[in-house]
């Protein structure tokens, strides 16, 4: 039998051993706990470089063509969905161009429509997106074109920038034509009334002018062949044009209009101006984005919507048209990694 002096010597050791092995093991847990606590930001998100890319489908035409300023290409009304990726970041640098004072008018019938403008800097680039008709309304005929726009103060020369004309489907075969046109404004209006003519009478005329600030005025858009991108198709929900840019810290432009569906701005797209149905026939829409780096096949995208106050709204086929554009910032900034 061992004395009670030995036992308390062997309960000692074992205590001694139990000790340094739990000391042992929290030393080991403290070290990898430590080291992979260091690589975790605050949020919860690892260092490294982390995708903000988003993908979301869309709907386009088979034949968005690419045409310069002084040319019109005809366009197809087959459409084709096509995956278009939009990453939506900040610029590590903020954009200096901006839109600048913007207005909305839809006038029934006439041969012109006016909007009062007014801007808060100088010189800005002045835009404005003219949808007409058909007239009359049921004939088929191809819209009168816009001749001329003018400005009560005279200071402002408009010039035809891009066309494009759909045939509405389902909807008594009229047409419905977009058009941009732009002019510089070397000082900043105060409610300038700007009147885009006509040809002849039509059934309805809406016109949406901003614009622009921070631009280069001297050459203020994008030199990619691509742009302005024109598109036009007959289906319904999310339409698109694409264009591709050759500068950083451009603000990319659309301006749309779909027959009885007013639709709203494209995924990361601001909207301008919107009539939301209160117009006529066709409902015109204006959205910009500023993008931080060149883009290949940038998506100029609106998302269709099913109706508006109740009316009723054809439920398979719609038709839409888009213009795309790309205006330059004045001051060059080199581009660098866009931050998250």
């Amino acid at each position: 039998m061992k004395s009670s002096s030995g036992t308390s010597k062997q309960a000692g050791v074992r205590n001694f051993l139990i000790a340094g092995v739990v000391i042992v093991i929290v030393g080991v847990a403290t070290f990898f706990g430590t080291s992979y606590l260091a690589n975790i930001q605050p949020g919860g998100s690892q260092t490294g470089s982390v995708s903000t890319t988003q993908s979301s489908e869309q709907t386009t035409t088979s034949s968005s063509s690419s045409v310069s300023s002084s040319s019109s290409a005809s366009t197809s009304s087959q459409s084709s969905v096509q995956t278009t990726t939009t990453s939506l970041v900040s610029c590590s640098t903020a954009p200096v161009i901006a839109v600048d004072g913007s207005v909305i008018n839809y006038a029934g019938f006439g041969s012109s429509a006016s909007v009062s403008l007014s801007t808060s800097r100088a010189p800005d680039v002045i835009l404005v997106f003219a949808t007409v008709t058909s007239n009359p309304v049921d004939s088929g005929t191809t819209p009168p074109t816009v001749t001329n726009i003018n400005d009560t103060t005279g200071s402002l020369t408009f010039q035809k920038r891009a066309s494009i004309v759909a045939t509405v489907v389902n909807g008594g075969s009229y047409k419905v034509s977009e058009e941009e046109w732009y002019a510089i404004a070397n000082l900043a209006l105060s409610n300038d009334m700007i009147t885009v003519n006509v040809a002849e009478a039509n059934s309805s005329v809406t016109v949406i002018a901003f614009g622009v600030s921070g631009a280069n005025t001297s050459a203020p858009f994008d030199s990619n062949p691509s742009i302005p991108a024109k598109a036009t198709g007959t289906t319904i929900g999310n339409i698109q044009g694409t264009i591709s840019t050759s500068n950083a810290y451009d603000l990319v432009v659309g301006g749309a209009a779909m027959a009885s569906n007013a639709p709203l701005a494209g995924y990361g797209y601001t909207t301008i101006r919107s009539d939301q149905g209160l117009g006529a026939l066709v409902d015109p829409i204006a959205e910009y984005q500023a993008v931080c780096a060149p883009e290949a096949n940038y998506g100029v995208s609106f998302a269709g919507q099913a109706s508006i106050g109740g009316g009723a709204y054809y439920s398979s086929v719609e038709t839409w048209d888009i213009i795309g554009d790309a205006i330059v910032q004045a001051t060059a900034i080199t581009p660098t990694s866009p931050v998250s």
